[in-house]
Formats: C-alpha cells, sequence, structure tokens
C-alpha cells in the first residue's frame, strides 16, 4: 500500500475530543484560517507596522501584504510528511527528524515549487523573504536555525505526501485565492535525511541557507526591515488563526473579533481618571505638565524618586499618544506588579481597571497571590499570548515583554502587531545592564514611527549621549525634561561613618524608627539578619519560592506602613520595588546606580513642606568582606562595571558627610569620568535575516530554579504551578543535579539538598552528600 493512503486526512493540529474535528484541524483548513487571519491583521494594522519602522511607502505596503499572504498561505505545507503525521498521532512515541517549517522550506526551493512561487512576486527578493517567514514562524532557543543533524531514532528518510489530496487541495486553493498559475503536480517521495550523494535534505537546506545569506546581504536597510515585521507578523498570525478556531468562533465572529481588538487603545479620559485620582486634590506639578507639552518622538524624564514621574508618564499618553495602546515597561517582575497594583488594578472590586493586563513570566501567580484575583488570567488566555495582548489597551509589563522582541523572544513576536500599533513607556532605565541597556537602543533606532518616554533618577553622560547618538543618526532629537527642583534638592541623606552599625540598628528601632539594611548577596542578608535576631528581622530576598517571596513582599511593605519599628533586610530585590520611606539605611557597597536607588528608599516621605525642619536621615556604607577579611565583589563583575568599588568609594568622598538631595547624588555619578559606553546590540529579529535564533536581552546570571521535593507531588496533581513554587538559586555546590528528576522543565531537588525556611529563605546544604539522597 502506498504510504500516503496510510492517512486518510493529513493533520495540522492534534485532536483528542471525542467528537469529529472541524476543518481547522485539517491542513487545508489550517492553513485557509491563517490565511484569512493574516488578511484581517494586514488590513487593520499593516499600515502601522511598516509605520513603526519608517517605511510608509506604498510600493512597500504592498510588497508586504503579497509576503504575508502567500507565506501564510504556505507556512505549513511541510507537514504533509510521514513523520509529522505519526508524531502527532502518537504523541511522545514518534520522532519528527526535521521540524516542519525547515520541511517547507525545503519543499518550496524545489526548482520546479521555487520557479513557480517566484512567479507570485514582481521582485525575486520578495520570495526569500516569505521563505524567511516561513522557515521561522516556530523560533525557540532550541530550535536549530537552520537545522544541521538528525535526532537519533528518526529514521535516514522522510515521505513528502506531494501526492496526497489535502496537500493538493491545499496548493490549489492558494493557487486560486493569488492568482496563480496551475501549481506543480507530484507524487509523494521518499528523500535522505543526512545522504550528501543523495542530495540529502539537510544537505540541499544548507547550501539553500549559504545562498540565501548572500541574498540578504544584498537587501538594502529597508528591505531588512521589511522582513523583520514580516517574520513576526506570521508568528503572530499563525498563533491567533491556530487559537480561534478552539473557540468554536463562526467565521464572521472571527473576523469581528479581530478587527475589534485590534483597535483597542486606552481612551484619553480613563488615563487623566487614573491621574486625578493619584493626584488626590494636588495639582500638577510644572515638570508632568512640561513632558506633556513635549514635540520629539522619544523623551527622556530625569526625576527623583517619589517625584511623580508616573502621573507624568500616564498624563503623556494621554495627551501625546490619543489613539495607541499604552505599554509601560518595568525592569523587573515585582516592580510591574507594583506598578499595575498602583495605577491600574482595583482592589475593592478585585479586578483590572480600564481593561489594562499585566505582562511578565510570573503574572499569572501574582494575580493569584499577591492581587487575589485569579479570574484575572485563565491557562487559555495565558498559553495563547498573542490574543491576549492584542485585546488589551494598557499594558504593565516587564521590558522584556517589549524588547524581548528584538532577539525573537516568543512574548515579543507574539505581541508584534498590537507592539507597532502601541506608545512606550520605559521606567528605571538606569537599571538596565549593558546588554539590556544596547537593546534598548537598537529600539529606539530601528522603531522610528512609535513614541518612546524613557525615565530615571540618574543616568551617566556616556548613557544619555548613546540616546542622542542613536537618535542622531535618524534626524531626530531626545528631548530632555527634568524633575521638581523643589523635591529633588531637599537634603534627605548624610552618610554617618562609625564603627557599630548594630548599634546604630538597635537605638533607630527603639525610637520606633524604620530600619532598611540592604546586603549584596542573600548569604549576607541572612548572616546580618542572624546578627539582628533580637531585632526581629523581616527578610526578604530572590531565594524563596515565589508565593513566599510575594508574602515577604507584603510582609515588609506593611511593616513599614504601620506605626511603631520595623527592621527589613533585603537584598538588591528592595532597590525599585519596594516603595517604602526608611528613617535609617544601612548598605554594603554596591556599583553606584544601585546605591542611588536604595537611597531612594530611605527619607521618601519628606516633601518641600519640610522646609525650615530638620530633614536629613543618615546611611551607613559597610564594606562586605569575606571571612577571611577580602573584601567581596559578588555578584557584581568588574568585566562589565570596571573597577566598581573604587568608583563608590570615589563618589561617596564627593559627597562627604553633609546632607545631599537626590540631585546632588545624581550630579556626583554624572561627572564622575569612569563611565563606559555603551552601543546598540545586535539584534537576532533584525540583523538574522535568512535564520531565525533566539538570544537573550539581558546579561547571562548563572543559577537553577528548582522545586522543592516537598512541592513536586502537589505540581504534578495541578494543586500548585510551578511559577507559584519555583525556587531560584545560585549554581548548585556539585553536579548532581544534572541527574535530577524534571518536572515542566525544572528540576526537582532532592529532599536534603536545600535547606528552606518560608521566612528565611533557602540555602543550599553543605555535605555533598546529602545531594545523592
Amino acid at each position: 500500500m502506498n504510504r500516503a493512503e496510510h492517512y486518510d486526512r493529513l493533520l495540522a493540529k492534534r485532536w483528542t475530543a471525542n467528537a469529529p474535528a472541524p476543518s481547522s484541524v485539517y491542513l487545508p483548513g489550517h492553513l485557509q484560517d491563517v490565511y484569512r487571519t493574516m488578511e484581517i491583521v494586514l488590513r487593520c494594522t499593516a499600515d502601522d507596522q511598516l509605520r513603526a519602522f519608517g517605511l510608509e511607502s506604498a510600493e512597500y505596503l504592498r510588497r508586504f501584504r503579497r509576503i504575508l499572504l502567500l507565506a501564510a498561505a504556505v507556512h505549513d505545507l511541510g507537514k504533509a510528511n510521514d513523520h509529522f503525521q505519526a508524531m502527532i498521532r502518537r504523541p511522545g512515541q514518534t520522532t519528527q527528524a526535521i521540524r516542519h517549517e525547515w520541511v517547507t522550506y525545503y519543499m518550496l526551493t524545489r526548482p520546479e515549487w521555487s520557479t513557480w512561487l517566484k512567479s507570485a512576486f514582481d521582485c525575486e527578493e520578495d520570495y526569500y523573504i516569505a521563505l524567511w517567514c516561513v522557515s521561522g514562524h516556530h523560533p525557540a532557543p532550541e530550535h536549530a536555525s537552520p537545522p544541521t543533524s538528525v535526532p537519533g531514532g528518526a529514521g535516514s528518510t522522510m515521505r513528502l505526501f506531494y501526492g496526497h489530496r489535502d496537500f493538493r487541495a491545499a496548493v490549489g486553493w492558494f493557487a486560486e485565492e493569488l492568482s496563480l498559475p496551475s501549481p506543480p503536480q507530484g507524487d509523494d517521495a521518499d528523500i535522505s535525511l543526512s545522504g550528501v550523494k543523495s542530495g540529502g535534505m539537510l544537505v540541499e537546506i544548507g547550501r539553500q541557507m549559504r545562498n540565501d545569506s548572500g541574498i540578504w546581504r544584498r537587501l538594502s536597510d529597508a528591505e531588512k526591515k521589511l522582513t523583520a515585521a514580516a517574520k513576526a507578523c506570521l508568528i503572530g498570525a499563525d498563533v491567533a488563526g491556530s487559537a480561534l478556531p478552539r473557540h468554536s468562533l463562526a467565521v464572521q465572529t472571527k473576523c469581528h473579533w479581530l478587527r475589534k481588538v485590534l483597535g483597542y487603545a486606552p481612551e484619553p479620559g480613563d488615563l487623566l481618571e487614573l491621574v486625578r485620582e493619584r493626584l488626590t486634590n494636588q495639582k500638577l506639578r510644572p515638570f508632568q505638565e512640561e513632558v506633556t507639552r513635549t514635540r520629539q518622538r522619544v523623551v527622556l524624564l530625569r526625576a527623583g524618586c517619589g517625584t511623580g514621574k508616573t502621573i507624568a508618564a500616564y498624563l503623556w499618553a494621554a495627551r501625546r499618544c490619543a489613539g495607541r495602546r499604552l505599554y509601560v515597561c518595568y525592569p523587573t517582575t515585582a516592580t510591574a506588579t507594583e506598578g499595575f497594583r498602583d495605577y491600574l488594578f482595583d482592589s475593592v472590586e478585585l479586578r483590572s481597571r480600564h481593561g489594562a493586563r499585566l505582562f511578565h513570566s510570573r503574572a499569572e501567580v501574582d494575580a493569584a497571590l499577591l492581587l487575589h484575583a485569579e479570574d484575572l488570567y485563565d491557562d487559555e488566555q495565558i498559553r495563547i499570548q498573542s490574543l491576549y495582548s492584542w485585546s488589551t489597551p494598557v499594558v504593565c509589563c516587564t521590558v522584556d515583554t517589549v524588547l524581548g522582541l528584538l532577539q525573537n523572544q516568543r512574548r515579543g513576536l507574539y505581541a508584534w502587531p498590537a507592539l507597532a500599533q502601541s506608545a512606550f513607556v520605559f521606567d528605571e532605565v538606569h537599571a538596565y545592564d549593558d546588554r539590556l541597556f544596547g537593546t534598548l537602543l537598537r529600539f529606539l533606532e530601528a522603531m522610528r514611527g512609535v513614541p518612546i518616554l524613557l525615565m530615571t533618577a540618574s543616568l551617566p553622560d556616556p548613557h544619555c549621549q548613546a540616546i542622542r547618538d542613536v537618535l542622531g543618526k535618524c534626524g531626530e532629537v531626545l528631548e530632555e525634561v527634568h524633575g521638581p527642583s523643589d523635591l529633588e534638592t531637599l537634603k534627605r541623606y548624610y552618610r554617618w561613618e562609625g564603627d557599630s552599625p548594630h548599634r546604630m540598628v538597635r537605638e533607630e528601632l527603639a525610637r520606633g524608627g524604620k530600619v532598611l539594611w540592604v546586603c549584596n548577596t542573600v548569604d549576607r542578608a541572612m548572616e546580618k539578619a542572624a546578627e539582628l535576631s533580637d531585632c526581629k528581622p523581616l527578610i526578604y530576598h530572590s531565594r524563596f519560592r515565589y508565593e513566599d517571596r510575594v508574602q515577604r513582599h507584603a510582609d515588609v511593605i506593611n511593616a513599614f506602613r504601620r506605626e511603631g519599628p520595623a527592621l527589613a533586610v533585603c537584598t538588591q530585590v528592595a532597590e525599585m520595588s519596594l516603595d517604602l520611606s526608611a528613617t535609617l539605611l544601612v548598605t554594603d557597597l554596591a556599583p553606584v546606580p544601585a546605591l542611588i536607588q536604595r537611597l531612594g528608599r530611605l527619607n521618601r516621605n519628606l516633601d518641600s513642606s519640610a522646609v525650615g525642619r530638620p530633614q536629613a536621615r543618615p546611611f551607613v556604607v559597610v564594606e562586605p568582606n569575606n571571612s577571611d577579611g577580602k573584601f567581596m565583589e559578588s555578584p557584581y563583575d568588574r568585566n562589565q562595571l570596571g573597577d566598581w568599588p573604587a568608583i563608590s568609594r570615589q563618589w561617596l568622598a564627593t559627597l562627604g558627610n553633609k546632607p545631599v538631595s537626590q540631585r546632588d547624588l545624581a550630579e556626583a555619578w554624572r561627572i564622575l569620568p569612569c563611565h563606559q559606553s555603551v552601543a546598540p546590540v545586535q539584534s537576532a529579529w533584525l540583523d538574522g535575516g535568512p535564520r531565525t535564533t533566539v538570544d537573550s536581552v539581558r546579561d547571562a546570571s548563572p543559577g537553577l530554579t528548582v522545586v522543592l521535593h516537598s512541592d513536586a507531588d502537589s505540581v504534578r496533581a495541578g494543586g500548585k504551578r510551578v511559577m507559584q513554587v519555583g525556587l531560584p538559586m545560585p549554581p548548585p555546590p556539585t553536579e548532581e543535579w544534572k541527574s535530577w528528576p524534571t518536572i515542566h522543565g525544572f528540576r526537582v531537588a532532592p529532599v536534603h539538598a536545600i535547606a528552606y525556611d518560608p521566612m528565611r529563605g533557602g540555602k543550599w546544604r553543605n555535605d555533598p552528600e546529602l545531594y545523592e539522597k
């Protein structure tokens, strides 16, 4: 029997329900679903996508539409092979030797097929751009681009079902849809996967990719931007086109839903209402009004902690960016959640306001644990990221959600049609490491059609100059706004130098004060908390199970808001996510930006009405030494930061012991002649061309997130989510972790591997033999 006859229908999606499968499950129906979705996406957002890149000519728009309609029509043809059909019917039992998108690429680069498809375009380059969209529509770190090897056990050949009735129906349909001549006719073909002499599939893909690389180099800058937009658009449309049929919507209903959500934007009146509520009958500050009168596309707002930058951001969005979605981007998951809770969450009704949503890797858990609102997020929405972002007028997220787009991270790619229609606020940009800041520079450089507000408490001159340089190359100017002088020049802090910070802590607590002690590492935080155990310290750092960390965060905030003394011993997590005002700060010596952020938690509530009364509060800087008395630089890296201890000591010397203001801190940092230059980074999305690899947006930080043995059964049973109980740990002291079992991709730590206390956090046990138990 012909192997093609073994499969009466060619599946595009798995179907397990005890009911007849809808047409969208099969290859022809799925391709039509994605094609129709693409038509709507292009109708609603094609202009916005190209305008975001500064490409506004009718010629580019015509080419863009044609490339994407053809790519949508053919993107999954490679599922017409025996490996994929066996895998989707018997998951876990068979292996797909080469992923279906690369099988599609192979099919469409065969001479008879490439000749036919090239006839669809006015210029040959567009055929190749469409190919690259197809081969890159499932980016993932583990997906080689292109594939170079065949996994063991996958076999040596693959049958391509050119002659199957579903394959012929699919190509016949889109030939008619796109007004192409009749497609090539052929029988099923058995193809060697890696044979050299027989023209194996891997060999042919590699040969064609070398040719494609030459074509990519010849494209203009505008055509390269067109390529990036097209690749992202196909990914989003594929996810949406695949997902919508699961909702059992009629075709007209699906189309109406897509058109509706792609037109979502916050009402200016809603954003102004948020501003009014936060002002609580106070007047706008002059700098907040000034932000709304800016005229340049990119604005830099430099203002100290607690001065009202976020109010200015929502005011800017309401008055300057009407008709656009709003993305408010924070450096960390904790700051994103706090920003969402402070402005966009109704704590009485337990729901988001004005259609806003929280986006980051732990948003679903935060909704349940921190916001107490589990119905904000359901599994279907989390699973279908593109629909989730497209239907959101105001997004509060980590910066990775947006800038991840530039490194082909899926959250950003899924959101691309919505991102192209948006305005962006990037808060706390001084907290970005060099790679993240370089990615931001590349975003500013490439996205020439979207309005952007950058916000920071302090930024070194080289970083500011890098922004100006990037914009200058595009013929643009950076517009800068400074915060309120009356608040930024208040003398809030003075450095106290003595030999006993512990005594000072106890004395301040005896006076009913609020003390924040910030350490550079978790181990030091635990050590200092133990030394001050009689003071009942609250411990807050990153090495908690996530649900415990959320509770520890709340404990610290509540303790500092209540009457009476409080002591919190924390790590760098305190630098941005803790909205509190201490009366005494003790901190390890750290890089200057970190010290400025930590000082932002000291005397935070002081305002200009305190003029004439005692104002400044003390801070103590401790040299973090190892047990042998040597200075401990961990976790900061000299390769990235230079001789940061010397720089920080020089900065402190400049400040002296006199009372200083937020502006004094920023100015002393700005003028130090020690800043390294930063530059735009390579972008896997913008620069990849034929290849679609996934890269990081931040400098790597080694570590391992584990599930405790005591949580494993609950996770397996569905009682707990992995992200709810995941425990971030530093690199293990032995290699035994590589053999630990996994659950949803996370290692399960043996019972005796980690000493864990929900109030203190986790620590590796010292005896290596315990890891084997």
